[in-house]
């Protein structure tokens, strides 16, 4: 997968990474975004959330199954999962705002329903009518759903990420 560039999208710091990253080879974009991603929030290196696909109004996310974030059953612990998750949704919603935005985590629910077996791939998608009340407000929330997937194809998860955003001072 590569990245798909918004039209018309606002001129902010995610954005323009991203059309920096799209005019490189495929091969490219997503490692190049996961390096400058890494640097700006180090969590997400820490944690080594990578990215799999970046368009507009998806953003998916994978996790591996490292030994640092699995829990005592030897799968991915509930907490990290989540990660990821947020990631994806901060990251949708973000590609959307003018650049004075600040985006934050306001509240996360999800739900879990069965354990998770192996890497986690999360994907937060928004409608482009979303998109178009993001683009319009100067600050507010919304409700971006997430979809966690496991390595055999299932979803054991699944979500809203709360996400609010307002102008920085």
């Amino acid at each position: 997968m590569a990245i798909t560039l918004l039209e018309n999208g606002p001129p902010n710091r995610i954005n323009s990474l991203l059309a920096r990253l799209s005019g490189l080879p495929r091969a490219f974009q997503l490692p190049l975004f996961n390096f400058v991603f890494g640097r700006f929030s180090r969590f997400y290196r820490t944690v080594g959330v990578k990215a799999v696909c970046i368009s507009p109004y998806c953003v998916t996310l994978m996790l591996g199954n490292h030994a640092h974030v699995r829990n005592h059953i030897r799968g991915i612990h509930a907490v990290a999962m989540t990660l990821p998750a947020e990631y994806a949704a901060g990251i949708v919603v973000a590609q959307h705002l003018s650049s004075n935005a600040v985006v934050v985590l306001r509240r996360l629910q999800m739900d879990l329903h069965k354990p998770i077996r192996g890497v986690v791939r999360a994907t937060a998608t928004l409608s482009p009518e979303h998109g178009r009340f993001l683009r319009e407000q100067a600050e507010g929330k919304i409700e971006v759903p997430v979809l966690i997937e496991d390595e055999s194809g299932q979803t054991p998860v699944s979500g809203v990420m709360h996400m609010a955003w307002f102008a920085r001072k």
